[in-house]
């Protein structure tokens, strides 16, 4: 067998499982093997696909979609739909465009989602007699969910919309969400399957769904389900296959594909010649997370990221659907919309925006913002921009501001205060929002509205703040977590199960020694990252700070108001007792690195690094610190301290000078910096203890500010 290392599994969980390491997890991946062997037929009898059409004609010209000659009425949608003609895998694909409008055909075809792909290669598909070049990844799409004997009628965005007419382009992306809405069915064609990854994927996602269909049933009876007892379950325990083949694709990051599956009536995830209700499907890796078949932290520490982007759908359907907290406007809607879809992917950057726009509650032409494919991405964005805020009355989307410095990646011609939508790496996460993603409760600056003025071509944000304290001090930056170094070869582990005791003895041997010696890599990206936390412990000592709101504080002072700013001011469900003894547990599985570093232990050792992971693993042996569940607004930000000694969690791109102000129309203190022209960039948003409910605003004090 294969003892897999992935990143959903290098925790206390490596170790205990080398006690069971050898169990036969055969007749489970033979169960898949004789279910796919049932769907497909054996092996050897299988023919081979066509993968390029032999037949092809002169290339195929769209119809205008919009004017007399299609014969749609006022008020009425066209759309074009393709209707798939029978065939084998051994024949050519062949459709029918036709034009109707969606008033007319509403539950009538399917609607697919998928990724575009490497669109440079392309290949030919016969429509109305002419030929049309598609993605290859597209044809595979076409080539599995053709039918043998009858029609399928599908709308299909590269194939139903003239990519080549801006004009169309962009009256039916406005549409889009109508289009989806309107469908009976949306399929998720993930791609072409992959051998002995995908069969036992879909088994394993078929078995989970069964079991939560189960766990429900007996719960409704008053039982319990001891699935983790059965056997089943040990089959299915650290299982890579659902996390790697199908949670892994591509799909899962794209921008567009969020909107296409939420708005659908009802979703059918399809790999291959593989298929599964996407209910099902959401029950089942739900199921598997909360059995632990999936490890839901690394190391309690770092979400594994094939699960991010599952639990941004759910977030996202959650706010599309059931809609966002009373008092949220539809200019806030749409910003957060916009901050859960960020690190999706988009092949044209003004599409991050667009792809969104069908989510919100309601018709985005009431925010003056409609899809604009002749402006450019900077133009875009700062219109978007200044949109919101004009809306709102508040300064919320500029939480979402990456700072780009001097990069020359940036963005050209985007003002310090319009978010770059483009990067789709971990960034701070907006403080806008609590721990638990809901919008924060407390108001910086007392609920108070902004009046924008738009100077210098738009460039410019004028507003109204007054300062709150300078940047006296800042610590190391807190990065994002790379996971990329932690993962070992499978091939490493590769243990047979025929192997004779002593050969077996000495592999496992080498597997305990690689775990100690050889995974410095690991350790390499672990330890440092959790240093930064016993140095942000000192920052906040040396500083003694001096913040104005510390109620409960009980001796040690300069620690309460650490750890409340390390958690952003959120609390665990039981309160403020709860949360300081959560953070006190905490601390102390830090122990270890606490240690190496008074001993001055080089932190770019292996010795440190090594002996600081193990000394971890030994002290969260019992279970994983529930506080870390609190500290996701510290990525990608430093510690820093204030000339007032007001200890603050600061963007990563803080400097000493800095300055702190409270400006109106923002619920969060806002750190700026003077530039030479006389105007200021905005840097980041700051948590400052004491100073987050409006304690400190002082609307008197009030200035103009501009902001470029």
């Amino acid at each position: 067998m294969v003892f897999y290392r992935t990143t959903t599994n290098m925790s206390r969980r490596f170790i205990t499982t080398l006690s069971s390491a050898f169990s036969d997890t055969s007749e489970f991946a033979q169960e898949a093997i004789r279910e796919e062997e049932a769907l497909l037929g054996p092996v050897k009898d299988r023919q081979p696909d066509r993968v390029d059409n032999q037949q092809t004609g002169d290339a195929f010209r769209y119809v205008p979609l919009y004017g007399p000659q299609t014969g749609a009425g006022q008020g009425t949608t066209p759309v074009r739909l393709l209707h798939l003609l029978p065939g084998t895998r051994q024949d050519d694909i062949d459709c029918k465009l036709e034009t109707v409008t969606v008033e007319d055909v509403v539950d009538r075809y399917e609607a697919l989602s998928y990724v575009w792909g490497d669109v440079s290669a392309r290949t030919p598909i016969q429509i109305n007699g002419n030929t049309l070049q598609i993605g290859k990844n597209l044809r595979s799409a076409l080539l599995n969910l053709r039918l043998v004997a009858e029609w399928r009628t599908l709308w299909i965005d590269a194939v139903c919309i003239d990519q080549g007419n801006i004009h169309e382009r962009e009256r039916q992306v406005a549409v889009m969400g109508n289009t989806y809405r309107s469908a009976a069915a949306t399929i998720v064609w993930l791609g072409d399957s992959q051998p002995e990854f995908t069969v036992v994927a879909y088994h394993t996602v078929r078995t989970l769904a069964g079991l939560s269909g189960e766990a429900a049933s007996q719960s409704k009876d008053g039982t319990s389900l001891q699935a983790g007892k059965d056997i089943v379950f040990q089959w299915l325990k650290d299982d890579t296959s659902v996390p790697i083949d199908l949670l892994g694709r591509d799909w899962w990051r794209r921008a567009w594909t969020a909107q296409e599956i939420i708005l659908a009536k009802k979703g059918v995830l399809v790999c291959g010649r593989y298929q599964i209700d996407w209910g099902l499907f959401c029950d089942a890796v739900a199921h598997g997370l909360a059995l632990e078949v999936w490890e839901p932290f690394e190391l309690g520490t770092f979400v594994p990221q094939h699960f991010v982007f599952f639990h941004a759908i759910q977030t996202l359907r959650s706010l599309s659907v059931e809609g966002n907290p009373a008092g949220t406007t539809l200019a806030g809607n749409l910003v957060d919309l916009l901050v859960q879809t960020r690190r999706r992917d988009a092949t044209d950057a003004r599409d991050k925006l667009f792809a969104v726009l069908g989510l919100l509650q309601a018709d985005a032409s009431r925010l003056e913002i409609q899809p604009d494919y002749s402006s450019s991405a900077a133009d875009v964005y700062r219109s978007v921009s200044a949109n919101l805020i004009e809306h709102s009355g508040a300064l919320d989307v500029l939480g979402a501001c990456f700072p780009w410095g001097d990069d020359p990646a940036a963005l050209k011609g985007l003002p310090s205060w319009v978010p770059d939508w483009r990067p789709t790496g971990i960034s701070a996460q907006p403080l806008l929002y609590d721990q638990t993603g809901q919008r924060r409760e407390t108001h910086a600056t007392r609920n108070s509205t902004c009046r924008p003025i738009f100077a210098d071509g738009g460039s410019t944000l004028v507003v109204e703040g007054h300062h709150l304290s300078g940047i006296s001090a800042v610590s190391s930056i807190l990065p994002e977590f790379d996971d990329s170094a932690i993962n070992m070869r499978d091939d490493d582990y590769d243990i047979d199960e025929n192997m004779g005791m002593r050969k077996t003895a000495a592999q496992m041997g080498r597997l305990v020694g690689s775990f100690v010696s050889g995974a410095a890599d690991y350790f390499g990206a672990v330890v440092p990252h959790l240093a930064i936390y016993v140095e942000w412990e000192r920052f906040a000592r040396d500083l003694r700070p001096t913040n104005r709101d510390n109620p409960k504080a009980a001796g040690d002072d300069a620690m309460a108001i650490y750890w409340q700013t390390l958690c952003a001011g959120s609390l665990a469900p039981g309160g403020y007792d709860e949360t300081e003894a959560l953070f006190w547990e905490w601390h102390k599985t830090l122990g270890p690195i606490r240690s190496l570093m008074k001993w001055k232990v080089d932190e770019a050792s292996a010795t440190f690094k090594t002996l600081g992971m193990l000394g971890y693993l030994k002290s969260t042996w019992k279970g994983y610190g529930a506080f870390f569940s609190l500290l996701r607004q510290c990525t990608e930000r430093r510690m820093g301290g204030t000339a007032e000694g007001y200890l603050c969690l600061l963007p990563k791109a803080a400097q000493v000078g800095d300055e702190l102000m409270l400006v109106k129309g923002s619920r969060i203190p806002l750190v700026l910096r003077q530039r030479d022209d006389g105007c200021i960039s905005f840097i980041g948003e700051a948590y400052v203890h004491g100073s987050m409910d409006g304690d400190a605003f002082d609307e008197t004090l009030c200035r103009e500010i501009r902001i470029r």
